[in-house]
């Protein structure tokens, strides 16, 4: 579509470029920095329309926002609309188009006055139309591709590109929302919002003695040390790792209240410790002693091993 716009505007542009650029005039002994900047403009103006005649529209715009910037000139801004046009721009172009005719970018002959009011008609034609409605708050910051666009009570009706737009709507204390819709040339596209309270949240936080310590909402996410989360109420599990295994419980949050959490990942068994067996050898070697003894003294009971599960039967000594 945007094709088959860009060659009906490559044709109309020979005859509307080549009867602007005789507007382009620079005043008579202007400042030498003052000229500098004229002829600047002009430079880019020549380009642009070089650009235009070739119909590569997006490198004109460009050249003539430059040229514009440097020097306002009603023949600049017209050719700058029509590239507008080329692009898809057509809001920009109507912006661009009411702003010559206003006589911002200096006085417009009465002729080329008529052929802007057509050319404004013909764009005017090409914009695109949002009918938005809201419910579910008194009012909604609407957005349109990410740039605040307007407020709106209930209903609003906007005007927006040819093409594919992202539209969210925001309202205090509710979600926002969001919705992808394509909007044809000079076409009108509805969006509908209902908006939902927003679920006050409540804060959790998780933290251990040690740094090293691995800590766990589980479902939620992970962090070394500290963990902390804006989460809505309910019950969580949250869960503390370390090098001899992992401990958790569960944890209630509240909405609009703070939840913190001391967790601690369980210590080295004492079972695995050196130290231990070097102790309970020496446990074993003593109780062994002792039972030779007992047994030397003639006693026949068995004795249990303290440490491990057997049970020794010595025979009396002869």
């Amino acid at each position: 579509m945007f094709h088959r716009l860009a060659h009906r505007v490559h044709q109309q542009l020979i005859v509307i470029v080549l009867a602007t650029l005789a507007l382009v005039v620079v005043p008579a002994a202007p400042p030498a920095c003052a000229a500098a900047k004229v002829g600047q403009a002009k430079r880019l103006f020549e380009k642009a329309t070089q650009a235009l005649q070739a119909g590569r529209l997006a490198e004109a715009r460009d050249l003539l926002r430059r040229s514009l910037a440097l020097h306002a000139h009603p023949a600049t801004a017209f050719n700058l609309a029509v590239a507008l046009r080329g692009t898809g721009e057509v809001t920009a172009a109507m912006t661009v188009l009411e702003n010559l005719l206003a006589g911002r970018y200096g006085k417009l002959p009465a002729s080329r006055r008529a052929e802007a009011l057509r050319y404004r008609e013909v764009t005017a034609k090409e914009v695109g139309k949002l009918d938005v409605h809201v419910r579910g708050a008194p009012k909604a910051a609407i957005s349109i591709d990410g740039a605040p666009r307007a407020t709106v009570t209930g209903r609003a009706q906007l005007h927006v590109d040819p093409g594919s737009h992202r539209v969210s709507a925001s309202a205090e204390g509710m979600k926002p929302a969001q919705q992808t819709v394509q909007v044809g040339r000079g076409a009108l596209a509805t969006v509908r919002f209902a908006l939902e309270p927003q679920v006050q949240r409540g804060t959790l936080i998780v933290e251990a003695a040690s740094p090293q310590t691995s800590l766990e909402i589980v479902g939620v996410g992970r962090a070394m040390g500290r963990l902390r989360r804006e989460l809505p109420p309910g019950r969580y599990t949250v869960r503390a790792r370390g090098a001899h295994g992992e401990r958790s419980r569960d944890v209630e949050v509240s909405a609009g209240r703070w939840t913190t959490v001391q967790m601690s990942a369980p210590g080295r068994s004492i079972f695995r410790s050196p130290w231990f067996w070097v102790i309970a050898g020496a446990v074993a070697a003593a109780s062994v002693t002792t039972a030779l003894v007992l047994a030397t003294r003639g006693g026949s009971e068995p004795i249990t091993d303290p440490v491990f599960p057997v049970t020794y039967t010595l025979r009396p000594a002869r």
